[in-house]
């Protein structure tokens, strides 16, 4: 019931409109009997109206619902007005409020427990799709920048990733920098490609500590001289980090991975199982750096080989994405499908944030469950999104009954 004491039924509401103009646009509504279409705008009282200048505004002039938290004895000339104060449940409130201020892992704390598992797992499949869907948009819009380049696109993805979790930034700075179609010239030169990559990432430094940094050294300032490679902005980080992943390391099996061939998004599209994407994965960087951290600093003997959990690491976060976006683009229903069921068949991750998920009682069979929780933790949770949230809503509604 409106404050113009009519029976009000609203069918759409509308579109929310973050640019200038009423709060949602396009909504259906039926005043009555009478059906109307418009825009709805939203105040904490009727007042807000003439003080927000929408009286002079041509924007608002087709306005067909008032919604006002506090009923201020105004009202608008030939518009209804919604007042909701007196429908909203105080102790919804009081729980909505006492969830905005928690400052715990998940506002809502361990009380997810309480919903059936049915309904927990509804939402977490939403959350997957959800991921996937917002990556795909982070996809193309990088498959754009790469001029509709798949193999480009993969090359950066995948560089991002060997930077992971530090270097991550600095490392598609530096994919940018030096092109896959330029770096192919020289796959069949493992120490130009090597070269190439710790020197534009500016761990060469001024002066060659022993003959194998003098020949990379050598060969970036040959190579820097031909292709004028252009300045990093970004700086490598080397704090609290173990020694199988200072960026000399990474890089160096960066350009092994290159130089191996399978840097072809054709390659991976055609895989049929986890198990062949780690064998494309499973490189080792050059000899020097098996008793070498960083150039010219000897350590303990250990071949630096990509380990099991960065190969999956690098098909969760790059990979998939990369299929699920492909196969969508191209209506190839299987690819998309493809991409799904490698996360079905990974074990899920092991992080800080599944761990967090651990200690509110969720376990997660794979890495598409992990996947769906990092999504409703980082998207819903830490953004206080608990009226957007299925789990939310309905421990809103328990509340209330």
């Amino acid at each position: 019931m409106t404050q113009q004491g009519e029976l009000l039924s609203v069918i759409h509401p509308g579109h929310l409109n973050t640019h200038q103009g009423p709060d949602f646009l396009s909504a259906k509504i039926r005043v009555g009997e009478t059906l109307l279409a418009g825009n709805i705008e939203l105040h904490l009282r009727a007042l807000d109206w003439n003080r927000h200048g929408h009286d002079k505004d041509k924007n608002y002039e087709n306005v067909i619902l008032h919604v006002v938290w506090e009923d201020d004895g105004f009202l608008l000339a030939g518009v209804s007005t919604l007042v909701l104060a007196a429908r909203v449940s105080g102790l919804l409130l009081g729980k909505y409020e006492e969830w905005m201020k928690n400052r715990a892992f998940v506002p809502c704390g361990g009380r997810v427990a309480e919903l059936s598992a049915l309904s927990v797992l509804s939402w977490l499949e939403r959350m997957g799709v959800e991921r996937l869907e917002r990556k795909r948009t982070q996809v193309m819009n990088l498959f754009m920048e790469c001029r509709n380049s798949w193999d480009e696109c993969l090359w950066r993805m995948v560089a991002r990733n060997f930077g992971l979790p530090c270097n991550a930034p600095v490392f598609e700075e530096l994919a940018v920098s030096l092109p896959l179609n330029q770096l192919r010239r020289h796959f069949h030169q493992p120490l130009m490609v090597e070269a190439m990559l710790l020197g534009q990432a500016g761990l060469l430094g001024e002066v060659a500590r022993d003959d194998y940094t003098q020949k990379l050294k050598s060969e970036f300032e040959f190579y820097n001289a031909k292709y004028k490679f252009p300045k990093l902005h970004g700086r490598l980080q080397f704090l609290r980090m173990r020694p199988s992943s200072f960026p000399a390391i990474r890089l160096s099996q960066l350009a092994m991975l290159l130089c191996s061939g399978c840097l072809r998004f054709s390659l991976w599209k055609e895989c049929v199982n986890i198990g062949a994407l780690g064998e494309m994965l499973d490189v080792q960087s050059a000899v020097y750096w098996t008793d070498h951290s960083a150039p010219g600093r000897s350590s303990q003997p250990k071949p630096k080989k990509v380990g099991r959990q960065m190969a999956e690491n690098i098909i969760i976060n790059s990979l998939v994405p990369l299929m699920y976006s492909y196969g969508k683009m191209h209506d190839e229903q299987n690819t998309a499908e493809k991409a799904v069921e490698w996360l079905i068949s990974l074990k899920a991750e092991n992080n800080v944030l599944i761990r967090g998920w651990e200690d509110q009682g969720f376990r997660c069979r794979n890495a598409w469950e992990s996947q769906s929780l990092i999504e409703l933790k980082k998207q819903y949770c830490d953004e206080r999104k608990c009226l957007d949230c299925g789990i939310g809503k309905q421990l809103l509604k328990s509340e209330k009954s």
